[in-house]
Formats: C-alpha cells, structure tokens, sequence
C-alpha cells in the first residue's frame, strides 16, 4: 500500500524533486521510482515469492532504500541487517528464518544467496504470512543475552504516513536503518517529498560538513553523539544555521547538555522523540525547547503510568518477539521499563527501572549523576553504571574521558567536592575510573550493560 502511494505520488508531483544525496551525488525521486520498479523484476525474475523472509546487509544507498520498498510491496518479511560480524548476521538469520539474503558493497549488490528452507515452525512469522501483509523484523541489542527478533506488520507501521507528512525536511539519515527510528526518519522525510542526506560516515566533522554543504534543515540523532559533537568543536568550523529542528532520543538527554547544545545551535528548535522497537515510535510535543519535559502519545496510543514506570497501548504495536515470551500484558499494555515523572500532563524519562543503582536501599538514576558531572570542567564524557558490594548491596561507579591529563588524584578530590555541593551522600560515585575507551556504542548509545 505504502509503496504504490509513494509512487503514484512521485508520477504526480515530486518527480523532480530531490530524493537522496549520497556520496555527493544526488538522486531524485523519478530515479527512486524506476528503481523500485527495477527491484520488483529483480524479485520477479529470481521467484522472490510474497511472504518469503528477506535480509539485507548493508546501510543507507539509492538502491537499498529502493529495494526496501520493493520488498514492501512485495509483501515480503524484511530484515535489515547493519554493520554486524559475520557470526552475528548468521545467528539473527536464523533466528528470523531468513530464505534469501541480499548483501550490498556500499550501493552496489554484491550477491544474493538462497539459504536452504526447512519450513518455518514460528507461529508469528506463520501468521505473519497468513495476514498476506509485509513485515519487518528487527533485533534488540542482545548485550545481555541473545537478541530478541521483532516482528512488526509493516503495512501498520507504515499507514500513518500514506497521507504525507506537512514539513518538508532535508534531513541527515543518522540512526541506522536496523533501528525503528532510522526507519521512522526515512518514511517521515520521503512522505513529505523531501530529501533523505547520507553522510560519508557518523563523525561529527562529516555531519556537520553535510549539514553545511547541502544546508540540511533537520538532525535526527542522541544525545551521546550531540555531546561528542560539542565535543569535538568541530561546529565551529561550518555553518549550521540552515537546522530547523534537532530531534533527539534512544536515551535520556542530560539537562546541562541541552543548555550547551542550545547555545550554539541556537537557529534550531529542540524535540524530544520517544518510541520503542516492540511499540514504534510514539508522537512527542516538547513543553518547550528548553526542558526535557514532553507529552507523549497520540492518534492510535494511550499512555498511563503504573508506580512510575510508563505504561504504553499502541496500534503500532509488534505482533510478538520471535525468540521470547510476550512482553505485553493482557489487556495489550506494554510496559516501557521506563521511570517518569509527570508534571501538568508532561513527563520526563529520568532512566531505565533496570539500571537503577541500589546502594544501601536508595535509588540512584546513572542520568541523574551523568548529568551533574557533565558541568565539571575537563569532563568530555561521563558513564554510571552500579557494582555489586557486600555491605550497601551496589556503590555509584564512574568512568571519565577527559579533555586534558589529570591525575586520578586529583579528578576524584575534584568530583567528590563538586558533587558534595549537589548530591545525597549515597548518589557520590564510590570509585572512580579514567579511561581513553569511548563510553558509547557504534549507534552513539552509552553501553548500559555493565
């Protein structure tokens, strides 16, 4: 359904416009139509049947993007698969009962394979393809075990953007296309008719440069990697007054981070996104570009909050995970693991429930003391995590990047005072690390699995 909208629309109005630039070159959108018109023969040709479960390896190009869509209309079970060893590609294959993978050399196929089907005995991906509609399976992380598969009807996660979108944006593709909201970002700028920016790599020097150069006007990304943006002073090298709007999500953002991020993109509105890959992608309304406090929720969700945890019924919502038991409740509720406070119908995440530090039978948030450490001068990059100890239970650990040598000496007689000033006795971090080792994973998240 999606796909043939996209089309008719391209027919009708946006043939002309500019559909992606990458690799400095730019496509447009009757390019991507006859493309994807490409790709359904290619499917056609090589008895690529609907309902058959199809990944590719690879990130953003004219021509993946373009076989995504014919996919979609194929009515086939995608699975995107981005920047992941070989073993790992092998094992979520397997876990989604993968029959034909596709695996790309930047834009260019370098193969598909058939791998041998032995008949799927998963009841989702059965009724997936009893539905006759396209799905999508995406992966949770797997840090702390094997990764959850999630299977999504794609026709639902699509529908809310048949009608188009108001804002026409150009705008940087950051979050991967394996993730929901990189999927979320792209459906969102090519039903306006706008203009999907690759950059050469996720480095702030290259995006900024590619904000610069094709004077993009939105920035969909997180926190951790606006941090290693300012950062990296890189901004002060190239205009970025074209931004109308930085999105920001996948994690809490530090309150003294978006004082500095609005200081110098200050041409920029500021917008908290929320959404998870077993719910999608919630509509958010921040109370101002100031604050982290945001309504979330809209046409198709409900939202309550349970002892402080956000609770989240959404018709976006995946038809199950492949590989574990329903996280849903049994009226259709999921339960975001997220803690909230709420304020005049706004909340604000303060954590996730499963990384709250208990020392000694106190609740300490990582963000909470992330932010406070995030104001110390000499302080590049921050990471709480909670260590087992026999007397309190867990004591407040920190690893610390730093802008320029300090002894650990003193940078612990630094913290421990500054943080006197401003914290409970039991929030103080009790050890205290500096370390060279980035504090974020390759989706620019902190690493949260300690």
């Amino acid at each position: 359904m999606y796909t043939q909208w996209l089309l008719d629309k391209i027919e009708e109005e946006w043939s002309q416009n500019e559909f992606m630039i990458w690799q400095d070159k730019v496509r447009t959108y009757s390019w991507l139509r006859q493309c994807i018109l490409y790709w359904e023969g290619y499917l056609n040709d090589h008895s690529i049947l609907p309902g058959e479960i199809v990944s590719f390896e690879g990130d953003y190009s004219p021509n993946i993007v373009a076989l995504f869509f014919a996919l979609l209309k194929n009515r086939n079970i995608i699975v995107p698969l981005c920047g992941l060893p070989v073993e790992e590609v092998h094992r979520r294959n397997k876990i989604a009962n993968v029959t034909m993978r596709f695996i790309f050399e930047k834009d260019q196929l370098q193969s598909h394979q058939r791998i041998p089907d032995h008949g799927t005995t998963n009841t989702l991906l059965k009724k997936c393809v009893g539905l006759n509609v396209p799905g999508l399976v995406l992966f949770t992380s797997g840090s702390t075990g094997e990764p959850k598969g999630i299977l999504h009807n794609l026709n639902t996660l699509t529908q809310r953007f048949v009608h188009g979108q108001k804002k026409f944006y150009k705008g940087i593709l950051f979050l991967l296309f394996d993730h929901i909201g990189g999927i979320n970002t792209m459906l969102a700028i090519l039903s306006s008719g706008g203009t999907l920016v690759v950059p050469l790599s996720r480095h702030p020097e290259d995006v900024l440069k590619d904000i610069e150069k094709f004077k993009v006007t939105l920035l969909p990304t997180s926190p951790t990697f606006l941090n290693l943006l300012l950062i990296s002073d890189a901004y002060k090298q190239y205009d970025c007054s074209s931004l109308k709007l930085i999105t920001y999500g996948t994690e809490p953002m530090p309150e003294v981070l978006l004082k500095r991020l609005r200081a110098v993109f200050h041409n920029a509105s500021f917008k908290q996104t929320y959404g998870t890959a077993e719910i999608g992608i919630l509509s958010t309304q921040s109370e101002s570009s100031e604050t982290i406090w945001m309504k979330v929720g809209g046409e198709g969700y409900q939202v309550k909050v349970v002892d402080g945890i956000l609770w989240i019924k959404s018709q976006t919502s995946m038809l199950g995970y492949l590989n574990a038991p329903s996280p849903f409740t049994e009226d259709g509720w999921f339960i975001s693991g997220d803690k909230v406070e709420t304020k005049d119908g706004y909340l604000k995440i303060i954590g996730r429930e499963a990384q709250v530090i208990n020392v000694a039978g106190n609740k300490v948030f990582p963000a909470e003391i992330e932010n406070i450490l995030l104001q110390m001068d000499n302080i590049k990059d921050v990471f709480v995590y909670g260590e087992r100890n026999p007397i309190t239970g867990q004591i407040v650990v920190v690893e610390v990047n730093l802008v320029e040598n300090e002894s650990l000496e003193n940078l612990r007689k630094r913290i421990y005072k500054f943080c006197q000033e401003k914290l409970e006795r039991y929030k103080i971090p009790a050890r205290i690390e500096i370390t060279t080792t980035k504090l974020h994973s390759y989706r620019f998240k902190k690493m949260r699995n300690k």
